[in-house]
């Protein structure tokens, strides 16, 4: 997992700062061209056309996927993954180790952020945060706090969404 969304990163920070702006100004210049070579028959003003522009426009690195926020998805797993063994395991790796754990973590987040997902670099920060918080002795000394807090907080959460699910949109 840790490899291969190493070389979905380095792809997607390539199309980020290489492919995407090359593509945008190849379009910019002849839209028509750029259509034909991705073999998408979208006249001015159709719908095909102005999904195409805004993907082009507005999306984010996709490496292999389709989609930015996929993307996103898969390089959180493993940026989670990369924190954790940083910041359960930092005294018992050596210093190779921790170099190169600290490489991929660095190299997979900048590629999450290139993403531009809100949702995955939310859950990035707050995994990170749960991590920290889950080996700090503040969980052994207020346990019971702890667990009135999360309790607290599930049950606001499911009386939200059970409120929008009502009366949301």
């Amino acid at each position: 997992l840790l490899m291969i969304s190493c070389g979905l990163a380095v792809h997607g920070l390539h199309q980020y700062g290489y492919s995407l702006p090359k593509n945008r100004a190849e379009y910019r210049e002849n839209p028509d061209a750029v259509l034909a070579m991705a073999g998408i028959e979208a006249p001015a003003g159709s719908a095909e056309r102005m999904i195409f522009e805004n993907r082009l426009m507005d999306g984010g690195p996709s490496a292999t996927f389709a989609l930015a926020n996929t993307l996103a998805g898969y390089l959180l797993a493993a940026s989670v993954i990369s924190v954790t063994v940083l910041l359960t395991s930092w005294n018992a790796l050596g210093r190779s180790q921790q170099i190169k754990f600290t490489s991929l973590a660095v190299l997979l987040a900048s590629g999450l952020f290139a993403t531009r997902s809100r949702t995955s670099i939310i859950a990035l920060l707050l995994s990170t945060a749960v991590i920290v918080v889950a080996r700090s002795r503040f969980i052994r000394r207020r346990a019971r706090s702890l667990w009135i807090g999360l309790v607290s907080l599930a049950s606001a959460t499911v009386l939200g969404l059970g409120y929008l699910s009502v009366f949301g949109n």
